[in-house]
């Protein structure tokens, strides 16, 4: 017996449907599936025609009084506060009421007018809007996301603008955007110590706090690894922003659109700063396809390409590309020969079926800011020059399940490398089962501040971590680790540290009982735990000494 919701459905293809109908109805038919119920929410009068039978239900607006709830709850910090602003309250009522009961629209108003901290003309201005006077049933377009979005500053209206260039419901990285935003030029720097990665995490920062992007999955990890994701009234908002150009800037091809560019030498291709050819359908692209790119090709996204066997070695005149992905399940074992030759590259993802890197010269990139090495079925060892990519500021390594080591730098030359900090702030690993240790140029890291390291064979860490910069630790199922760095007493900015299935580790430092609590004791925030055991957080600053339990699954 089940309950299925599809919501929010927009495929108006009859054959589609009584495919998917006929699958249900086999399910159902079972004597134990009786009672089994199907819920379809959509917008679209032709997929209530197509779905057909059943009951209908025409969804009404929101009652007033749960208007005003959601609107105190995103405008307000705090519930009591509408009662201490008695005039914005008037004035937020008047508001509510020209949201016509649409969550959406209150939420995202709400959200505006408490980055405006009380100000009693910014929300008459918002009120008195003459947005409110525009035909919705004409432009398909909210008022209240018009002025949200009229509330942007210039910059992040470009960048907001240019997600309109993906297709709805797609599911944007947060590294992802950022590259696409870079390729186009539009994050530029806005403090001395701010590159464009950082200006990008500030904007999408800004679109979240205004609801016009949505952040998915857990909030614990770092916003580089999150995804986002934009409501389609709010795309459909970025898409009537989005000045149109004379010349083509950028192809998106996803899963479903058949559409290919069989013309590869036609003028389109000759301005394109970013395309991507996600789950394409051949074997292979044309040797020169890259030609009439080379100029001006920032973006290249080739994840999810099941069938493409090998890339064309015109890839390697590619010498402005700042992003490439190669992640997914792709088929080429080798890449060719000259991918040294991109020297501008920022930000790659890469998959391979090799042994080792040595194909791609990494230590060419003397500007490779990220670097995430995904399912790398064969890779055994990662070469010692990663650790001299001063620029690199994210290493990722996730289901590299062979792989052994990292290759330790030669003793001579390392008095030299020593004057040359890392710039490494974010590192993790994810199973990599195989994994002996770390790498001895971590220690060099003097701004690394998360540290995760999931599902490894990895005996010890370094001998000293940075203690001025890290503050986050994770350890999590590397049963094999017996002891924390020497120096973890000293790492006075460590917020978090978490600790999952390390029996060893989980004695040493228990709270209770572990001999080497008090090296840890300092950290506000420790999680220890083991599988199906009740755990102690130890919290600084918890009333009366209390700690807080839970279960770990």
């Amino acid at each position: 017996k089940f309950l299925l919701v599809l919501d929010d459905v927009w495929n108006e293809n009859r054959n589609k449907w009584d495919e998917l109908r006929n699958h249900l109805l086999k399910a159902g038919s079972h004597r134990e599936s009786n009672g089994s119920k199907i819920i379809v929410t959509t917008r679209s009068h032709e997929v209530v025609d197509i779905v057909g039978g059943g009951l209908l239900i025409n969804l009404k607006a929101l009652p007033e009084d749960e208007c005003w709830k959601l609107f105190v709850k995103c405008a307000f910090q705090e519930d009591w506060e509408e009662e201490e602003y008695p005039r914005l309250k008037q004035i937020g009522m008047e508001i509510v009421k020209k949201c016509k009961g649409v969550p959406l629209a209150i939420a995202t108003l709400g959200c505006l007018l408490r980055s405006k901290c009380h100000d009693e003309n910014e929300w008459r201005k918002i009120r008195d809007s003459e947005v409110w006077e525009l035909d919705q049933e004409e432009t398909g377009i909210l008022p209240s996301l018009r002025l949200s979005y009229n509330h942007l500053s210039p910059e992040v209206k470009q960048c907001f603008s240019y997600c309109s260039c993906f297709p709805k419901d797609y599911e944007y990285s947060v590294i992802e955007l950022i590259m696409f935003w870079t390729a186009h030029g539009l994050l530029q720097p806005i403090h001395e110590e701010y590159d464009a990665e950082d200006t990008g995490e500030l904007y999408i920062k800004k679109l979240v706090s205004a609801s016009l992007l949505q952040i998915q999955g857990d909030f614990k990890y770092p916003i580089s690894f999150k995804t986002l994701k934009m409501h389609d009234l709010v795309h459909d908002v970025a898409k009537l922003t989005m000045k149109k150009s004379s010349k083509t800037r950028t192809i998106v091809v996803e899963e479903g659109e058949q559409e290919t560019c069989t013309k590869w030498a036609s003028n389109k291709f000759n301005y394109l700063k970013v395309l991507q050819l996600r789950y394409m359908e051949s074997s292979s692209l044309p040797s020169d396809c890259f030609d009439t790119m080379r100029k001006h090709l920032r973006y290249l996204n080739l994840r999810y390409s099941p069938i493409l066997e090998e890339l064309p070695h015109s890839i390697c005149k590619l010498q402005n590309l700042q992003s490439l992905n190669l992640c997914g399940d792709n088929k080429f074992h080798t890449l060719p020969k000259n991918m040294k030759n991109l020297i501008n590259l920022q930000y790659l993802y890469l998959m391979v079926k090799d042994t080792s890197l040595s194909s791609m010269n990494i230590g060419h990139f003397q500007q490779l800011k990220f670097l995430f090495l995904s399912n790398c079925s064969r890779l055994v060892s990662i070469p010692s020059v990663v650790g001299r990519l001063t620029t690199l500021k994210k290493l990722k390594i996730s289901r590299c399940n062979n792989l052994v080591r990292f290759e330790h730098e030669a003793e001579e030359g390392k008095e030299e490398l020593a004057l040359h900090n890392l710039n490494l702030q974010l590192f993790d690993i994810i199973r990599a089962n195989k994994l002996e240790g770390l790498p001895n140029w971590l220690e060099r890291a003097n701004k690394l501040r998360y540290l995760s390291i999931q599902v490894t064979a990895i005996e010890s860490l370094p001998t000293r971590l940075p203690t001025a910069s890290l503050e986050e630790l994770h350890i999590l199922k590397c049963p094999k680790l017996s002891s924390l760095p020497d120096n973890m007493d000293q790492t006075h900015n460590l917020q978090y540290l978490e600790i999952v299935n390390c029996p060893t580790l989980s004695k040493r430092y228990n709270k209770r009982t572990g001999p080497d609590w008090g090296k840890i004791a300092h950290i506000p925030r420790c999680e220890i735990r083991e599988p199906g055991q009740l755990f102690w957080t130890h919290i600084d600053g918890d009333e009366d000494g209390q700690h807080k339990k839970d279960e770990v699954e």
